[in-house]
């Protein structure tokens, strides 16, 4: 998408990307008379003169809510054919970065979303806008921290006869209901969508789980996997409450939005007279719960499960939706692939070869963040670990990974850390921020590991930063992101060196060879593009087929390896690949979901990967032949990486851990 920063829109000036969609860019707004701030949606949508006038109507019913706890609208317009939308700006970003994937709330405070959110619902549909996208991203925190319901602009867009496509996908599958994947939305399926995001508090997970396509047939045909059964304390009154609002039938659902909310807040103030205990679901230190108990209910009968081939079987019907206008095509992408992947998952699934005190016994789990851990990285001597926290965690920390014991924390950075590097030196840690929504400075840090004082900020970049390395004398850092860019500057003086373009799209991952003179970079482009670090020429091009994650170094500078896989489905798989002549030497398919991260063992024999189906696999680098799997995670696996010494493996995930292991 272009760049807009700097520009004028209406009566605002736009200073900094607050976040971006398929569709839109969300800008940090700046009125030039007023002073004040708002949020400036800009949609990627060219409009002849009727479709203005369509988007205008249609703005204007939007822009006529008027309640405390939906988004106001404030302005439309369309500059140079492109529409934008002015919205009031809520300081303390959504749901979502407030509770990352996983994370079980209190019930109390679920009681408090539901009831806020089922208002604003109901004063919408009362006015006859359904929202159709309701998920915890578009449910932002006022000043107050109240939520604020969040883009009904997703209606606007979905009127343009130029903006079919954005129309077929206007929803998120995780929370669509089964009419809405047909082409049929009402306002039953908002209530189903607030369902689902019951269900997901009350346990730490949606109900249904899996590649798009497998989702929306879940959907559509599977009943959701009793709550009683991954929280057995969970009453049964109040999982009736959530599964009537998640009937397959619309008809069969609550009367309206606000029947369901007050149904389930009365199904909680009984659980409070009954039980005589706080109105609240508290979680132990391990995550585990710690919920009200209840006197004994009568058993619940378990669910029949889809198995995973009739999740694919069923999801190729979907093909047959398409005419009713929901994009089903979109959901199916991945069906071939997928397919032809299960012979390939099933044999690589063998049993762990590990024993209690052999490979893969895991030695250490360090919790010391509060959120998903996306970065982390060993100290040269192996006797340290760099570890750093997303969301509202915001901190690097580092720790013992023999006793788990914390030594510090850098907060220098007021944002998530996406990426982490420790100086070949053992003296100098790099953190980096990556994207987040209400956050615009996007630089890299380098602080002492031992006092972690702040020594530099390099502020090259205009956009958030996804991957750091450092080069193997220390001297300079590549540093890459969503401005496609990677760039080499020097750790002193924080000056740019060279600056690498050939990226057409977010850069994921950066790493150089040993002797620090090539670089490998990996993109959503996907492509690995080798470079020479001194001229920034590119010399090779390695094409995938999904999106390029992670890439690394063979220890001898003659292979690399890549991970390659994206949430909309496709190939999901490791590469090895010919570093100089950019054959493909072998691919690993034992992952049944994207490939985030990869490692080579130091003596260049196995590669360890990590993926988002919640295991890191062993591997042979020579032939691909599965060595072991640890299934010590419970969310995904974000990064992997082998001690120097060789002797263990540790591995960051979406659970908030980190796992140490032997290798």
């Amino acid at each position: 998408m272009i760049d807009h920063i700097g520009q004028r829109w209406g009566n605002y000036r736009l200073i900094r990307l607050l976040g971006q969609g398929g569709f839109a860019q969300v800008y940090l707004g700046t009125h030039l008379r007023l002073e004040t701030y708002a949020a400036i949606k800009v949609l990627a949508t060219n409009l002849s003169t009727d479709d203005q006038a369509l988007l205008f109507a249609e703005a204007r019913t939007i822009a006529r809510l008027e309640h405390p706890h939906i988004v106001r609208i404030l302005d439309f317009d369309v500059e140079n054919g492109v529409p934008f939308i002015v919205m009031s700006y809520a300081p303390n970003g959504n749901l979502r970065q407030r509770f990352p994937r996983g994370t079980r709330l209190p019930l109390s405070l679920i009681c408090t979303y539901l009831k806020q959110l089922a208002d604003a619902l109901q004063y919408a549909h009362e006015a006859r806008l359904i929202h159709r996208d309701i998920k915890p991203e578009n449910m932002l925190l006022g000043t107050r921290d109240e939520i604020l319901l969040s883009d009904f602009g997703v209606a606007i867009a979905a009127r343009s006869s130029h903006a079919q496509t954005l129309q077929e996908i206007a929803g998120t599958v995780t929370y669509m209901a089964p009419e809405q994947i047909q082409g049929k939305p009402r306002p039953a399926s908002d209530q189903y969508a607030l369902g689902v995001i019951a269900y997901e508090w009350l346990s730490g997970q949606p109900p249904f789980r899996g590649h798009s396509a497998e989702v929306a047939t879940q959907h559509l045909l599977a009943t959701p996997s009793p709550l009683c059964e991954q929280q057995p304390d969970i009453p049964e009154q109040l999982e009736a409450v959530i599964l009537k609002a998640l009937a397959k039938d619309p008809h069969q659902r609550f009367p309206d939005v606000r029947a369901f909310a007050e149904a389930f807040e009365q199904a909680s103030q009984s659980l409070l007279s009954s039980s005589n205990t706080p109105l609240t679901l508290p979680l132990r230190e391990d995550g585990a719960s710690s919920l009200v108990t209840l006197p004994s209910s009568k058993q619940r009968p378990k669910q029949s499960q889809l198995s995973r081939r009739k999740v694919l079987l069923g999801s190729i019907a979907l093909v047959g939706l398409g005419a009713a206008g929901t994009g089903i095509a979109w959901f199916t992408l991945s069906l071939h692939t997928q397919q032809a992947q299960i012979p390939a998952i099933k044999s690589q699934q063998a049993t762990p070869t590990g024993t209690a005190s052999g490979v893969g016994a895991r030695l250490i789990t360090y919790k010391g963040h509060k959120s998903p851990v996306r970065s982390m990285a060993w100290s040269p001597d192996s006797q340290h670990i760099v570890s750093g926290g997303d969301f509202f965690d915001h901190t690097a920390q580092v720790w013992n990974p023999t006793t788990g014991k914390h030594i510090l924390s850098y907060q220098g950075q007021q944002s998530k850390i996406k990426t982490l590097a420790w100086s070949s030196a053992g003296d100098r840690i790099e953190s980096a921020r990556g994207n987040a929504l209400f956050e615009g400075e996007h630089t890299v840090q380098i602080w002492g590991a031992i006092t972690g004082k702040h020594l530099v900020t390099y502020t090259g970049h205009a956009q958030p930063i996804m991957a750091v390395a450092w080069s193997p004398d220390g001297q300079t850092i590549a540093s890459a992101g969503a401005d496609k860019t990677v760039q080499i500057w020097n750790t002193t003086f924080a000056k740019p060196i060279k600056i690498y373009t050939g990226h057409l799209s977010t850069v994921r991952a950066v790493a150089w060879s040993s002797d620090g003179k090539l670089i490998a970079s990996a993109s959503d482009d996907k492509t690995v593009q080798i470079w020479n670090a001194q001229t920034a020429a590119r010399i090779l091009t390695i094409t995938h087929q999904n999106t390029v994650n992670t890439v690394a170094w063979s220890p001898d500078n003659k292979l690399i390896t890549s991970g390659s896989g994206s949430i909309f489905g496709g190939e999901s798989a490791a590469h090895v690949w010919n570093a100089t002549t950019g054959a493909a030497i072998l691919t690993y398919k034992g992952h049944l979901a994207s490939v985030n991260a990869v490692a080579w063992s130091p003596d260049g024999k196995l590669i360890a990967s990590g993926s988002s189906d919640k295991t890191v696999q062993i591997w042979q680098a020579t032939n691909g032949a599965h060595v072991f799997t640890y299934r010590g995670h419970t969310l995904g696996v974000n990064v992997v990486a082998w001690s120097p010494s060789g002797k263990r493996i540790a591995s960051a995930s979406e659970d908030g851990t980190v796992q140490i292991w032997r290798g």
